[in-house]
């Protein structure tokens, strides 16, 4: 019987152990799930939260939605005029409509570079994140 309860005790402990193990890393991956739940905003939110950011420097179109680009291998895009001063993290807005391409430094709070545009092939280097490709610059 001294063996047997030996073996039921060391059992019963794993099975604690295991069972905290568990708990703990559920209540984590909880955590996890609602940080990014509350963190992250809807595309449409996004893109109104960087206009109106931009909005307190310049005057933006009202009556179209911009495409957001990020500027994402800032390397690449360094032989484009427009692109010059940029660095990675920087957000460009695109009205197509108006013809507008506005990029903006979130970190500084900084209109970097603005330019008018016309509807051909805007940029296709993967140096920039979900620009559409109907965008030329302008030069």
């Amino acid at each position: 019987m001294n063996r047997a309860f030996k073996i039921i005790v060391t059992l019963f402990i794993l099975f604690i152990i295991t069972l905290g193990g568990a708990v703990y890393f559920f209540v984590q991956y909880r955590k996890v799930q609602t940080l990014n739940n509350s963190n992250s905003l809807s595309t449409e939110e996004e893109v109104m939260h960087v206009v109106g950011l931009v909005s307190k420097h310049v005057v933006l179109p009202k009556d179209e939605i911009p495409s957001i680009a990020i500027v994402d291998n800032v390397e690449e895009l360094k032989n484009l005029a427009f692109f010059e001063n940029a660095k990675n993290g920087f957000k460009v807005l695109v009205y197509r409509q108006s013809g507008l391409a506005v990029m903006y430094d979130p970190e500084s709070d900084l209109v970097v570079n603005m330019a008018k545009i016309e509807k051909e092939s805007f940029i296709e280097e993967e140096g920039v994140q979900e620009l559409h490709e109907e965008d030329k610059m302008l030069e």
